[in-house]
């Protein structure tokens, strides 16, 4: 955009790099990994993520050269910097205690960061050892197993944790790599749980809304319907519950904007997925309206176009 320009973060200097690996208590010479961690421009999440398996391996805890041997298809040599990001990623989940990987797994889906409270609600269960009839209840019996499970995540430096607004939420590099890695029907199970519970939490005042977390419900619920597909009942979600707090309350255009791109899974110069033409006309006029306030006006212009070819909108 004109009067804006790219800072690059670049990762560790060589020496920081391995002082963060030994910090773990993890062996291997400088001339063993400085290599591997060029692969990765030292970026200091896998170094950790890296190291803090390393150092859980039950065979020989702290034993790099112990664990390559164990693991003769660990090769980042090869791949390109985005490739081998994802390769250092998936070893380094692969010791995850299988709780502590559903967690993460499921925090993975969220769109905005994932409070504490809806951790608990979603993973423990509020009446321990249920009889019989009520099912195998939820994924711990008690707050101690979830606690238990994020102090692993953080530690494994997969998982950050907002101390004062007490929120998780995952790296941009470790949600990709986990959520690429499901297989489809375990991405609906944890849409489903997800929309199961966001559609229980009762509607806010749009008068009180003062902030995106308000509204982090409503957002999270759109965002479980998006991803099973059900276009439409999303589009609705939007246009009772968000589309007003963002626009005018909160001159949120930006974030509007990438909500409503969820709509366009073929691409904003093509129909949005929503059946009937009227709600296609809202989804284009919003989107447009959206970019236009945020601007980008020039974005805006394909999208009357559109609109006014699939008819009135609401």
């Amino acid at each position: 955009m004109h009067g804006c320009s790219a800072i690059f973060l670049h990762g560790l200097n060589d020496d920081d790099a391995l002082n963060l690996w030994r910090a773990f208590n993890v062996s291997g010479s400088r001339e063993t990994l400085l290599p591997m961690f060029h692969k990765f421009e030292n970026h200091p999440l896998l170094i950790q993520s890296l190291a803090s398996e390393v150092g859980n391996y039950r065979r020989a805890p702290g034993d790099f050269e112990r664990w390559q041997k164990d693991h003769p298809n660990f090769n980042p040599f090869n791949l390109s910097l985005v490739n081998a990001r994802a390769h250092v990623l998936e070893y380094a989940l692969r010791g995850l205690d299988g709780k502590a990987r559903k967690v993460l797994e499921t925090i993975a889906a969220f769109r905005m960061p994932a409070s504490y409270d809806t951790l608990a609600a979603l993973f423990v269960d509020p009446h321990p050892n249920p009889p019989p009839s009520t099912g195998e209840g939820k994924l711990f019996s008690t707050e101690l197993g979830l606690d238990i499970a994020l102090k692993e995540l953080e530690d494994r430096g997969l998982l950050g944790w907002d101390k004062r607004a007490n929120r998780y939420d995952l790296h941009p590099i470790v949600r990709g790599v986990v959520w690429s890695g499901l297989p489809d029907d375990t991405r609906n199970g944890v849409f489903t749980s997800l929309q199961a519970h966001f559609d229980s939490v009762p509607k806010v005042d749009e008068d009180k809304v003062n902030s995106l977390e308000d509204l982090m419900p409503a957002i999270e619920l759109y965002n479980t319907l998006i991803g099973l597909g059900r276009y439409d009942e999303a589009e609705v979600l939007f246009y009772d519950r968000i589309s007003k707090p963002t626009f005018y309350r909160l001159s949120a255009s930006r974030q509007q904007s990438e909500l409503l791109e969820m709509l366009f899974p073929d691409g904003v110069d093509q129909l949005p997925r929503v059946g009937r033409p009227d709600m296609q006309a809202f989804a284009l006029n919003a989107l447009a309206l959206a970019y236009d306030a945020s601007g980008q006006p020039g974005r805006t212009a394909p999208l009357y176009h559109d609109r006014l070819s699939t008819g009135r909108s609401r």
